[in-house]
């Protein structure tokens, strides 16, 4: 997969899998991908994430590790979570190799 456009996609727990995503168009935020997930687990983990938002990135850990990215719909977890869209976003601008 090289220089695909998402951009005009909704991704709502997509996970790409041994694929490089460089060149990749990625949707813009409401969506967010986390680059790169399992080998930042930990990272992620460490995260303040609001309510019970941190189940996502919990489950995580029975990714393959050659996951490439995962996206996600903010506005889906936030309904799923009881958490507010601009909660998730104040934090995803502080975890690094996000993309929004």
């Amino acid at each position: 997969m090289k220089e695909c456009d998402f951009d005009d996609a909704v991704l709502a727990d997509c996970r790409f899998i041994g694929c490089d995503l460089e060149g990749t168009r990625l949707p813009p935020w409401p969506c967010f991908t986390l680059l790169d997930p399992v080998a930042r687990l930990r990272e992620l983990l460490a995260q303040p994430w609001p309510g019970d938002a941190a189940e996502v990135v919990q489950a995580l850990r029975w990714s393959p590790a050659s996951t490439a990215g995962v996206a996600f719909d903010a506005k889906s977890l936030a309904a799923e979570y009881s958490v507010e869209v601009d909660g998730l976003r104040r934090l995803l601008e502080q975890v690094p190799n996000v993309a929004m």
